[in-house]
């Protein structure tokens, strides 16, 4: 009789360890939200997770790229813009410069000008930076990473130095000062410094639609990148993330086993101390 006693005493311990292990389980799960804590809880669950969780971590780094790609479009965009601003004064000088009844040192006015807008310009093209990287002398010539599988765009932004605009051999840096093209030389230059400015204005216009197409190709991925985020997301909650009613009701159904079994082992250890009494 003792012997099956102490049997009975084992039993009610022992389910009393399992259903308060489960609770304990049930309550780490409802408190951290995650039906998978460990990988006994679900060792192929956890695999999944895992690799869902690597994808949507670099599908944030892609994100990260292109909004500092676009930031990059931004800062160049808006170089070019002051740019093709300081242009159209060039332009409207060469115009005035043009009219042969101007005076020597009208002229000479209107070259001094020039020569500081040409400097204004060149001076843009070699200091215009996105961390570090100069960008509008020709040297800006960069991959952007645009999705998770490694997949590339190429900004490559072309020379905008004064050396650059305008027609082959005669390009703007020959206007200035001491140039082939020097404004005080003839109104014939000045013509030809018009024609090259509009030249200059519209090869700023073609970089700055040509940046903009790649920026607007990189909202379309940006957009695409969320959606595909939101599907990689959700398909790990649906593995990882805890149902609260199911793991509550079992919660409750453990506690009250686990206090069934206490109750066992107190009923059996006093109906074990009253045998002991009566054997005395």
């Amino acid at each position: 009789m003792m012997i099956n006693q102490h049997f009975s005493l084992l039993q009610a311990f022992n389910s009393y360890q399992t259903y308060t292990k489960r609770s304990q389980d049930s309550m780490t799960k409802l408190s951290t939200g995650s039906r998978i804590n460990k990988a006994s809880d679900d060792s192929s669950g956890l695999m999944m997770s895992e690799r869902f969780r690597m994808q949507t971590r670099g599908i944030e780094q892609v994100q990260g790229n292109i909004q500092d790609a676009k930031s990059l479009i931004d800062v160049a965009d808006g170089a070019l813009d002051i740019m093709g601003e300081t242009l159209g004064r060039v332009h409207e000088l060469a115009l005035k410069a043009s009219n042969e009844t101007l005076g020597a040192d009208e002229k000479l006015a209107i070259q001094v000008e020039v020569n500081e807008l040409l400097n204004e310009v060149d001076s843009i093209a070699g200091n215009t930076k996105f961390n570090g990287v100069i960008l509008l002398n020709g040297d800006a010539d960069i991959d952007v990473t645009v999705s998770a599988d490694g997949s590339e765009m190429n900004l490559d932004i072309r020379n905008m130095a004064t050396n650059n605009l305008g027609y082959t051999g005669t390009t703007l840096n020959l206007f200035k000062t001491g140039g082939t093209r020097d404004l005080t030389l003839n109104s014939s230059n000045a013509k030809l410094l018009a024609s090259n400015v509009s030249k200059a204005i519209r090869q700023i216009a073609t970089e700055r639609g040509e940046l903009g197409a790649k920026s607007n190709r990189l909202d379309f991925r940006v957009e695409g990148l969320k959606n595909e985020f939101s599907t990689i997301a959700k398909a790990e909650s649906r593995i990882r993330d805890v149902d609260v009613a199911k793991e509550t009701m079992e919660l409750t159904k453990n506690q009250m086993l686990a206090q069934a079994s206490m109750t066992m082992m107190a009923q059996g250890m006093q109906h074990q101390q009253s045998v002991l009494m009566l054997l005395r």
